[in-house]
């Protein structure tokens, strides 16, 4: 031990100061080791979780601490727990040659991950039977993209955050059996579905077709429903002319973001079936809404409020078509 002194105010203070000892140089990570599995658990728990999600792409855990990658023990230990705890989020690329590169560098996460969120873009609508379409497009990109969930065997949490690509009602052909089997399989997966119209709405915003002129008419008078000839250019003006209105200058669309929608993926109800024989005996879905007569010039918050009008035109009818699908995705399941 050494003991020298400092002038605080006059005064004569010793202080003492310890030599180096050789405990600096312990090993942590041997340490760890000697602890059981239940006590390094909580310990991978503190030092890996993350307060957001991480991306699927590249979240391979190599920044994390140096201690956990010096022996294969706890790096298996702290990887399993890394994919375990966390939140990921996973882009569904409409490219099947991108599937494969999806998860990352790490494809093995998938039998660790327990909460994910997902993204996709809506595919267009195929006008084929339920039993054309599995005989057809089964294997095709857009029902791989979605059935790669169905290997994720400890999934506890999914989020799917739709991008509406199209203003027909919503096309389920793709995820919708694969959501439903998702359900039977894990019987205790909280599914919530989320959608928004903000590619749709953004493009027909910026149209110099769909101009400012149309959009003060109201939704009676307004051009540009799918279900409606639209006029090439803008309205004419007190001498006959036409008048080609553009979005003023920093007249940016304002994002809806996305809206809960889970109600109108859940398993039909004895009322919807009820609903459906009094009121669509046909079983076939009316035309949808004109997003653009009926939601350009509303708020962002009001489109989130009103959006769910502007999914399905009857919700009860498409949970039922979704049950139906998915009967008729399972015999083919059976034979595979």
């Amino acid at each position: 031990m050494t003991t020298s002194s400092v002038n605080l105010q006059s005064a004569q203070i010793p202080i003492t100061m310890s030599a180096p000892s050789h405990s600096q140089g312990i090993r942590f990570d041997l340490l760890l080791l000697r602890l059981p599995r239940e006590l390094r658990d909580p310990i991978y728990h503190y030092a890996l979780e993350t307060s957001s999600p991480i991306p699927m792409r590249g979240s391979h855990f190599q920044g994390t601490s140096s201690i956990f990658q010096k022996n294969p023990t706890l790096y298996s230990e702290a990887l399993e727990a890394f994919y375990k705890i966390n939140t990921f989020t996973l882009t569904l690329p409409l490219n099947p040659l991108h599937l494969s590169g999806a998860w990352g560098p790490y494809p093995q996460a998938k039998t660790h991950i327990r909460h994910l969120i997902v993204t996709a873009d809506e595919c267009f609508p195929t006008r084929c039977s339920y039993e054309d379409y599995e005989q057809k497009y089964q294997g095709a990109r857009y029902r791989r993209r979605w059935a790669q969930f169905l290997d994720v065997p400890h999934l506890q949490s999914l989020t799917v955050n739709l991008q509406k690509a199209h203003e027909d009602n919503l096309c389920t052909l793709d995820f919708g059996p694969i959501l439903y089997h998702l359900r039977t399989l894990r019987p205790n997966l909280m599914l919530t579905f989320n959608i928004s119209f903000d590619t749709l709405l953004d493009d027909y915003w910026n149209d110099p077709v769909w101009n400012l002129n149309s959009r003060d008419r109201g939704p009676f008078q307004a051009y540009g429903s799918m279900f409606a000839p639209s006029p090439i250019l803008g309205a004419t003006n007190a001498l006959g002319g036409v008048v080609l209105d553009l979005p003023l200058p920093g007249d940016a669309y304002e994002p809806m973001g996305f809206f809960d929608i889970s109600g109108m993926i859940e398993p039909p109800t004895d009322e919807d079936e009820s609903y459906v024989v009094q009121y669509l005996p046909s079983r076939k879905m009316p035309p949808a809404r004109s997003l653009k007569q009926g939601l350009l010039d509303e708020t962002p918050a009001n489109r989130r409020m009103l959006g769910k009008h502007y999914v399905a035109r009857e919700p009860a009818l498409l949970r039922l078509q979704m049950q139906q699908h998915y009967e008729v995705y399972m015999k083919y399941e059976d034979k595979i």
